[in-house]
C-alpha cells in the first residue's frame, strides 16, 4: 500500500514537471488550422524555415519546423520556447505561438520584413557604415542588457541572428543554443555557438573544464559581428580592423573594449551602453538621422522622377492611341461615304434605266395621239376650204356652218 502511494506520488511529480517543461506549447491542435504557410524563407539549423500568415489576424510569422523522432526530443528545445515567452523587450523577436503536432514542433515568432543583417550586407554587397554600425550595436547592448538582467546568456550572437523590421530597428532571434539560470548569472561549460563568433573563453572551455565562461561571452561576439574571423582567436591577439584610419577612434575604442580577451576585465553590456553616450552620442545620432534623411529623400525625389516619366510615357503613348484611333475613325468614314455614294449612284442608274424604259413604252402612245391631232388638223383645213368654195358658187354671203371638233357634244 505504501509503495503504490509513493509511485503514485512519483507519477504525479513527473506530470507536473512535464506540464511545467510545456506550458507553452500547444498539443491539442493542428497548427496548420491557425496559420497558412505562404513561402519558405530558408533552412536553419534544425529545420526549415516558413512565412506564416495567422489565418484569423493576418499577421506574419516566421515559422520553424521541426521534426522530431520521439517525445524525448522535444525536451531539446524547450529552452528557446521558454525564453521566447518569457522575454518582453522590442530589441528581442516576441513568440506568437509553439505547437506539437504529429512528431513536428512548430515554433512561431514575429516576422521581420529586413531580414538577417548578414544578408542584407550580401545583397547589397558592401559592409554597413560606421554610423549603421553604431546604430545596430546599440540596440543589441539594450537586449543583451536585458537578457542578461533576465540570466540569460545568447551564446550565438552573430550577424545572421541580427533581424531588422521594416522600420529599420534590429530584434536579436535564435535562441536555440541560448542558457537560462534560475537565480544567477552562472558561468558554463559547454562548448556551444557558431565558430567564427565564439569567444576565447567559450573555444578554451573545448580543452579546459575547470575555466568556464559567463555572460560576457555575448559581449566578444558583439564586437567580432563586424569582423568575422576564424577559429584562432583562442590563442592569437584579438583581431583588429584592417583599415583603421577608415573609422573613429571611439569605434575602434568600443571594439577594443569588446574584444578584451580577458572576460574579468571585459565590460558588461550596461558599460557598454554607457561608453557612449551623452551629448556626443546624440550628436551622431543626430547626424546619422540626417544622413538616412538625406538619403531616403534622394530616394524619394528619384522615385518620384522616374514616376513622372512614366507618366510622360504613358501619355505620349495615350497620345499616339489617339491619334492612331482618330485614323481608323477616318478610314471608317471615308469607307462609308464611298459606300453610300455607290449605293446612291446605283439606285440613279435605276431610275435612270426606268425612265428610259416608260418614255420608249410611251412613245407608241405618243406617235399615234401625234398621227391623230394631225389627222383632224387636216379634215378641218378641208371643211373650210370646201365651206369657202361653196359661198363662191352661190353669189351670196352666207355663213359658214359650225365646225364642232371631233367628238364634241353639239356635233352629237
Amino acid at each position: 500500500m505504501a509503495f503504490a502511494n509513493f509511485r503514485r506520488i512519483l507519477r504525479f511529480t513527473s506530470d507536473r514537471k512535464r506540464l511545467r517543461e510545456y506550458e507553452h506549447v500547444r498539443r491539442d491542435l493542428d497548427p496548420n488550422t491557425v496559420w497558412d504557410i505562404v513561402g519558405e524563407l530558408g533552412d536553419g539549423a534544425f529545420g526549415k524555415v516558413y512565412k506564416a500568415k495567422n489565418k484569423e489576424t493576418g499577421i506574419l510569422a516566421a515559422a520553424k519546423v521541426i521534426d522530431t523522432k520521439n517525445e524525448e526530443e522535444l525536451e531539446d528545445y524547450t529552452v528557446e520556447i521558454d525564453i521566447l515567452a518569457t522575454c518582453n523587450h522590442p530589441n528581442i523577436v516576441k513568440l506568437l505561438g509553439a505547437y506539437y503536432f504529429e512528431n513536428k514542433l512548430w515554433i512561431l515568432i514575429e516576422f521581420c520584413q529586413g531580414g538577417a543583417v548578414d544578408a542584407v550586407m550580401l545583397e547589397l554587397d558592401r559592409g554597413l557604415t560606421e554610423a549603421q554600425i553604431q546604430a545596430v550595436c546599440r540596440q543589441m547592448l539594450e537586449a543583451l542588457a536585458y537578457l542578461h538582467s533576465m540570466k540569460i546568456i545568447h551564446r550565438d550572437l552573430k550577424a545572421g541572428n541580427v533581424l531588422l523590421t521594416q522600420d529599420g530597428d534590429i530584434k536579436l532571434a535564435d535562441f536555440g543554443v541560448s542558457a537560462k539560470n534560475a537565480k544567477t548569472l552562472q558561468r558554463r561549460d559547454s562548448f556551444i555557438g557558431t565558430p567564427y563568433w565564439m569567444a576565447p573563453e567559450v573555444v578554451m572551455c573545448e580543452t579546459m573544464k575547470d575555466a568556464p565562461y559567463d555572460y560576457k561571452a555575448d559581449i566578444w561576439s558583439l564586437g567580432i559581428t563586424p569582423m568575422r574571423v576564424l577559429l584562432k582567436i583562442a590563442k592569437s591577439e584579438p583581431p583588429a580592423l584592417s583599415s583603421p584610419s577608415k573609422w573613429s577612434q571611439e569605434f575602434r575604442d568600443f571594439l577594443k573594449k569588446a574584444l578584451d580577451k580577458n572576460p574579468e576585465t571585459r565590460p558588461s553590456a550596461v558599460q557598454l551602453l554607457s561608453f557612449s553616450s551623452g551629448a556626443e552620442q546624440r550628436e551622431k545620432v543626430k547626424q546619422f538621422t540626417q544622413q538616412e534623411d538625406r538619403r531616403q529623400k534622394a530616394e524619394r525625389s528619384q522615385q518620384l522622377q522616374k514616376h513622372e516619366q512614366q507618366i510622360l510615357e504613358m501619355n505620349a503613348q495615350c497620345d499616339s492611341n489617339a491619334r492612331e484611333l482618330q485614323q481608323l475613325q477616318n478610314e471608317k468614314c471615308h469607307l462609308l461615304v464611298e459606300h453610300e455614294t455607290q449605293k446612291l449612284k446605283a439606285l440613279d442608274e435605276g431610275h435612270i434605266q426606268m425612265l428610259r424604259e416608260w418614255r420608249e413604252k410611251l412613245r407608241p402612245r405618243k406617235k399615234a395621239l401625234e398621227d391623230d391631232l394631225e389627222q383632224k388638223k387636216l379634215e378641218q383645213e378641208m371643211f373650210f376650204r370646201m365651206s369657202e368654195d361653196a359661198g363662191g358658187h352661190n353669189g351670196s354671203a352666207q355663213k359658214p356652218a359650225k365646225f364642232y371638233a371631233y367628238g364634241s357634244a353639239e356635233a352629237s
